[in-house]
Protein backbone atom coordinates (compact mmCIF):
# COMPACT_ATOMS: atom_id res chain seq x y z
CA UNK A 1 0.00 0.00 0.00
CA UNK A 2 2.55 2.24 0.58
CA UNK A 3 3.51 4.52 -2.28
CA UNK A 4 6.98 4.78 -3.97
CA UNK A 5 8.72 8.33 -3.24
CA UNK A 6 12.12 9.63 -3.79
CA UNK A 7 12.74 13.03 -5.06
CA UNK A 8 15.57 12.81 -7.56
CA UNK A 9 18.65 10.61 -6.40
CA UNK A 10 18.44 12.47 -2.87
CA UNK A 11 17.88 10.53 0.15
CA UNK A 12 14.35 11.23 1.37
CA UNK A 13 13.90 13.68 3.99
CA UNK A 14 11.01 14.65 6.31
CA UNK A 15 10.77 18.03 4.72
CA UNK A 16 10.13 15.92 1.15
CA UNK A 17 7.09 13.95 3.06
CA UNK A 18 5.52 16.94 4.51
CA UNK A 19 5.46 18.62 1.40
CA UNK A 20 4.32 15.42 -0.76
CA UNK A 21 1.56 14.58 2.10
CA UNK A 22 0.39 18.16 2.01
CA UNK A 23 0.17 18.40 -1.89
CA UNK A 24 -1.67 14.81 -1.91
CA UNK A 25 -4.44 16.36 0.62
CA UNK A 26 -4.55 19.32 -1.67
CA UNK A 27 -5.59 17.28 -4.38
CA UNK A 28 -7.94 14.70 -2.29
CA UNK A 29 -11.44 15.02 -3.57
CA UNK A 30 -14.24 15.47 -0.75
CA UNK A 31 -16.38 12.53 -1.84
CA UNK A 32 -13.00 10.30 -1.48
CA UNK A 33 -12.30 12.05 2.15
CA UNK A 34 -15.41 10.98 3.60
CA UNK A 35 -14.99 7.48 2.40
CA UNK A 36 -12.26 7.56 4.27
CA UNK A 37 -13.07 8.79 7.76
CA UNK A 38 -15.87 6.25 7.72
CA UNK A 39 -13.56 3.62 7.84
CA UNK A 40 -10.76 5.35 9.93
CA UNK A 41 -13.84 5.93 12.65
CA UNK A 42 -15.07 1.93 12.06
CA UNK A 43 -11.12 0.87 12.41
CA UNK A 44 -10.55 3.32 15.44
CA UNK A 45 -13.80 2.28 17.41
CA UNK A 46 -12.12 -1.01 17.25
CA UNK A 47 -9.23 0.07 18.83
CA UNK A 48 -10.80 2.16 21.47
CA UNK A 49 -12.53 -1.00 22.25
CA UNK A 50 -9.75 -3.04 22.70
CA UNK A 51 -7.63 -0.38 24.70
CA UNK A 52 -9.59 1.46 26.85
CA UNK A 53 -10.41 -1.40 29.40
CA UNK A 54 -11.35 0.57 32.94
CA UNK A 55 -9.71 3.99 31.42
CA UNK A 56 -12.42 6.55 31.13
CA UNK A 57 -10.30 9.23 29.43
CA UNK A 58 -8.87 9.65 26.24
CA UNK A 59 -6.52 12.16 24.98
CA UNK A 60 -7.11 13.12 21.27
CA UNK A 61 -6.11 15.76 18.59
CA UNK A 62 -8.99 18.07 16.90
CA UNK A 63 -8.53 17.49 12.89
CA UNK A 64 -7.98 20.17 10.56
CA UNK A 65 -6.68 20.58 7.21
CA UNK A 66 -7.39 17.51 6.01
CA UNK A 67 -6.03 15.24 8.71
CA UNK A 68 -6.97 12.36 9.37
CA UNK A 69 -10.48 13.05 10.62
CA UNK A 70 -11.40 12.76 15.16
CA UNK A 71 -14.42 14.19 14.94
CA UNK A 72 -16.75 11.36 14.70
CA UNK A 73 -14.75 9.26 17.54
CA UNK A 74 -14.26 12.47 19.84
CA UNK A 75 -18.18 12.84 19.28
CA UNK A 76 -18.58 8.80 19.73
CA UNK A 77 -16.18 8.98 22.96
CA UNK A 78 -18.07 11.81 24.93
CA UNK A 79 -21.68 9.87 23.73
CA UNK A 80 -19.95 7.18 26.09
CA UNK A 81 -19.10 8.80 29.03
CA UNK A 82 -15.66 8.60 28.39
CA UNK A 83 -14.03 11.83 29.19
CA UNK A 84 -12.16 13.28 25.98
CA UNK A 85 -9.07 15.63 26.73
CA UNK A 86 -7.48 17.24 23.81
CA UNK A 87 -3.85 19.56 23.67
CA UNK A 88 -2.76 23.20 23.87
CA UNK A 89 0.81 24.22 23.22
CA UNK A 90 1.65 26.75 25.83
CA UNK A 91 4.77 29.13 27.06
CA UNK A 92 6.52 28.07 29.80
CA UNK A 93 10.17 28.96 31.26
CA UNK A 94 11.62 25.73 29.87
CA UNK A 95 9.99 26.34 26.23
CA UNK A 96 6.90 25.50 24.60
CA UNK A 97 4.94 22.41 26.17
CA UNK A 98 1.78 20.80 25.27
CA UNK A 99 -0.90 19.97 27.78
CA UNK A 100 -4.12 18.21 27.36
CA UNK A 101 -7.52 19.63 28.54
CA UNK A 102 -10.72 18.01 28.59
CA UNK A 103 -13.75 19.02 26.72
CA UNK A 104 -17.32 18.38 26.17
CA UNK A 105 -17.95 19.59 22.85
CA UNK A 106 -16.81 21.76 20.06
CA UNK A 107 -18.42 24.80 21.79
CA UNK A 108 -15.26 24.15 23.81
CA UNK A 109 -12.76 25.15 21.14
CA UNK A 110 -11.16 27.97 20.10
CA UNK A 111 -8.82 28.91 17.54
CA UNK A 112 -4.91 29.04 18.36
CA UNK A 113 -1.57 29.23 16.39
CA UNK A 114 -1.02 28.06 13.14
CA UNK A 115 -5.91 27.79 12.85
CA UNK A 116 -5.53 24.73 15.09
CA UNK A 117 -8.35 24.36 17.38
CA UNK A 118 -7.21 24.17 20.82
CA UNK A 119 -9.44 23.94 24.15
CA UNK A 120 -10.58 27.36 25.76
CA UNK A 121 -8.97 29.06 28.66
CA UNK A 122 -11.79 27.87 31.10
CA UNK A 123 -11.25 23.96 30.46
CA UNK A 124 -9.77 22.04 33.23
CA UNK A 125 -6.66 20.03 32.53
CA UNK A 126 -6.08 16.61 32.74
CA UNK A 127 -3.84 14.37 34.19
CA UNK A 128 -4.26 11.13 33.10
CA UNK A 129 -0.48 9.13 33.42
CA UNK A 130 -1.88 5.67 31.26
CA UNK A 131 -5.08 6.75 28.80
CA UNK A 132 -5.21 6.02 25.33
CA UNK A 133 -3.39 9.16 22.98
CA UNK A 134 -5.01 9.75 19.59
CA UNK A 135 -1.43 10.74 17.87
CA UNK A 136 -1.37 12.90 14.30
CA UNK A 137 1.41 12.46 11.79
CA UNK A 138 2.09 13.47 8.24
CA UNK A 139 3.57 10.77 7.38
CA UNK A 140 4.22 6.65 8.32
CA UNK A 141 5.59 3.96 6.74
CA UNK A 142 4.60 -0.14 7.18
CA UNK A 143 7.16 -0.16 9.73
CA UNK A 144 5.83 1.73 12.27
CA UNK A 145 8.26 5.15 12.06
CA UNK A 146 6.00 8.59 11.94
CA UNK A 147 7.13 12.28 11.03
CA UNK A 148 5.37 14.84 12.79
CA UNK A 149 5.09 18.31 11.83
CA UNK A 150 8.33 19.07 13.38
CA UNK A 151 7.41 20.66 16.56
CA UNK A 152 8.33 17.76 18.78
CA UNK A 153 5.68 17.93 20.83
CA UNK A 154 4.25 14.65 20.62
CA UNK A 155 8.09 12.95 21.12
CA UNK A 156 8.69 15.15 24.73
CA UNK A 157 5.29 14.34 25.76
CA UNK A 158 5.76 10.65 25.37
CA UNK A 159 8.88 11.14 27.12
CA UNK A 160 8.41 12.42 30.08
CA UNK A 161 4.87 10.39 30.22
CA UNK A 162 5.53 6.72 28.55
CA UNK A 163 3.18 4.62 29.96
CA UNK A 164 -0.33 6.16 27.02
CA UNK A 165 -1.17 3.88 24.34
CA UNK A 166 0.15 5.90 21.56
CA UNK A 167 -2.49 5.71 18.54
CA UNK A 168 -1.43 6.79 15.38
CA UNK A 169 -4.01 7.67 12.94
CA UNK A 170 -4.01 8.48 9.27
CA UNK A 171 -5.11 8.30 5.62
CA UNK A 172 -3.46 5.29 3.44
CA UNK A 173 -2.44 8.60 1.62
CA UNK A 174 0.60 9.05 3.92
CA UNK A 175 2.42 5.71 3.54
CA UNK A 176 5.93 5.75 2.31
CA UNK A 177 8.16 2.72 2.28
CA UNK A 178 10.37 4.43 4.54
CA UNK A 179 10.11 7.24 6.95
CA UNK A 180 13.56 8.73 8.09
CA UNK A 181 14.00 7.65 12.01
CA UNK A 182 16.77 7.96 14.88
CA UNK A 183 17.06 5.25 17.68
CA UNK A 184 15.76 6.84 20.23
CA UNK A 185 12.30 7.67 18.13
CA UNK A 186 9.29 5.62 19.33
CA UNK A 187 7.12 3.77 17.13
CA UNK A 188 3.38 4.32 17.95
CA UNK A 189 1.69 1.25 19.49
CA UNK A 190 -0.71 0.92 16.46
CA UNK A 191 -1.48 2.94 13.39
CA UNK A 192 -4.79 3.00 12.27
CA UNK A 193 -6.42 3.70 9.00
CA UNK A 194 -9.13 3.59 6.48
CA UNK A 195 -8.36 0.09 5.31
CA UNK A 196 -6.16 -1.56 8.44
CA UNK A 197 -4.60 -1.57 11.61
CA UNK A 198 -0.87 -2.05 11.98
CA UNK A 199 0.04 -3.14 15.57
CA UNK A 200 3.56 -3.08 17.34
CA UNK A 201 2.99 -3.52 20.43
CA UNK A 202 2.20 -6.79 20.31
CA UNK A 203 -1.12 -7.06 20.40
CA UNK A 204 -3.83 -9.32 18.33
CA UNK A 205 -7.23 -8.22 16.74
CA UNK A 206 -9.65 -9.01 19.56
Amino acid sequence: MAEQYAPGNALITKKDLRAEVAQRRKNTRPEEREAWKAGLYENLSRVMDEVLGDQKTVYAYVSVHGEADTERIIRSLLDRGIRVAVPRVEKEAAGKTMHFYYITGPQDLEKGGFDLLEPKSGCERADEKTCPVITPGVAFCNEGWRCGYGGGFYDRFFAAEPDHKRIAIAYEQQFFDTVPHENFDLRPDRIVTEKRILRFDGSTEA
